[in-house]
């Protein structure tokens, strides 16, 4: 029931187009899925349970749930504990790219103390594998502020 249709989209002024990928949102640790029908003035709701339909599908599934912090402050400390669902477990996580210091748990948590000073963009990326070696990539951006 979700009222989207496939192509281009213009916003009410015609100024703006937007494609699928602006209209529709997922929000796994809500079961939330959110669209912005054609006619531009609400957004409707959609309680959907991703890894439910998985489990009930019984296909292997390897996702991250969860959105990294975009920014901290130089001279603090980022924290950040992964959410990754997967239908196989013993799940393996590893920093492939990210600033030296940066550091990931067994468990997923990822960490970093930010040096003072520091002030920039940083790329990071984190390879998990599941007990079934099914690989997946976690990339984001962390933005060290002054």
């Amino acid at each position: 029931d979700v009222a989207i249709r496939a192509g281009e989209y213009g916003d009410f002024h015609g100024r703006e187009i937007l494609t699928l990928a602006r209209r529709v949102y997922f929000l796994p640790n809500a079961n939330l899925l959110i669209t912005l029908p054609v006619s531009n003035k609400s957004l409707v709701l959609h309680y959907f349970d991703l890894e439910q339909k998985l489990r009930e599908s019984g296909v292997d599934f390897l996702y991250v749930a969860s959105r990294a912090p975009a920014s901290v402050r130089s001279g603090g400390f980022y924290k950040y504990q992964l959410d990754v669902k997967s239908k196989n477990g013993n799940i393996n996580y590893e920093v492939v790219a990210g600033p030296p210091s940066m550091r990931v748990s067994k468990d997923g948590l990822l960490t970093w103390r930010i040096p003072r000073g520091s002030n920039e963009q940083h790329e990071v990326i984190v390879s998990i594998t599941d007990g079934k070696n099914q690989q997946a990539t976690h990339t984001f951006t962390v933005t060290t502020l002054p």
